[in-house]
């Protein structure tokens, strides 16, 4: 499993300072990873902000806090507040999904998503007909690999909590002068 660390920083004059944890808004939502950073991209997204690195003047905290672990650490990145307002959360991912997602369809017709999965050997059968095949059905099940739009990865995940408290910093001091910084580690 991929875990995420990193936090939001400030810029007041030249300093940046770091002011808010971002991991715990951002841990286990693989396809905010790949939407956002490219890094477990299974739902194929065009990433927007990917190996920019660590931000050359990053906070003290969040360099000592990547240091600890930067033997382990990879796709290091960064973005500004301003650039995540210009998001288009309705862009669609380049290709279909890796991962088959499973729904039960209801007696009313009506389906519910049950989970995705990328390798589950006994539904090989199920793989084989999406190869050729859009959606397959057996029984009260459905499984398709759909094209995701970006508002997908970010549903039922906690990144709309963190970007409000990114707003409110941009607020203060500025769209340019808020970012996120991450890296990865698995």
């Amino acid at each position: 499993m991929t875990d995420i660390e990193g936090g939001v920083e400030i810029r007041s004059g030249e300093a940046w300072s770091s002011v808010l944890d971002a991991a715990p808004f951002l841990q286990g939502h693989s396809d905010l990873f790949g939407c956002l950073f490219g890094v477990r991209n299974m739902a194929r997204f065009r990433p927007l902000f990917a190996d920019r690195g660590l931000p050359s003047d990053c906070s003290e905290l969040l360099e000592r806090q990547h240091d600890a672990v930067s033997t382990d650490s990879y796709g290091e990145t960064w973005l500004t507040w301003d650039e995540l307002m210009r998001v288009s959360w309705e862009e669609a991912a380049e290709d279909r999904d890796e991962r088959v997602h499973e729904y039960l369809v209801r007696e009313d017709g009506s389906e519910e998503f049950v989970t995705k999965w990328l390798d589950n050997p006994g539904h090989m059968r199920v793989v084989e007909r999406l190869r050729s095949e859009d959606e397959f059905r057996e029984g009260n099940r459905v499984y398709r690999r759909p094209i995701l739009k970006r508002k997908a990865a970010i549903e039922s995940s906690e990144f709309p909590v963190l970007m409000e408290r990114m707003a409110a910093l941009a607020q203060r001091w500025g769209p340019t002068n808020v970012r996120l910084v991450v890296w990865f580690f698995d």
